[in-house]
């Protein structure tokens, strides 16, 4: 699989990050992301070629993916089940 790399800019102090606070913005790209790839998708089906229906339909199962690897990180930190 290839790796995808998730936009992350820190500004500020960044001594006190911890796995949380790191978990949460992935989860907050992740997020972004899936968003994203949802409205490709949607502008891919009104007006798009089969191609990039496809590309989109893609792009949105790895947002997806990605979306559920950051929740279960999140979850994992935090003690959920």
């Amino acid at each position: 699989m290839t790796p995808i790399v998730l936009p992350l800019t820190i500004t500020g102090p960044t001594h006190d990050i911890n796995a949380l606070d790191l978990a949460e913005l992935f989860y907050a790209a992740a997020f972004d992301r899936r968003t994203e790839a949802e409205r490709r998708l949607v502008r891919a089906y009104s007006n798009g070629t089969p191609e990039e229906i496809a590309d989109a339909t893609e792009a949105v199962a790895i947002a997806r993916r990605l979306l559920a690897d950051a929740t279960a990180a999140v979850r994992r930190i935090r003690g959920d089940q």
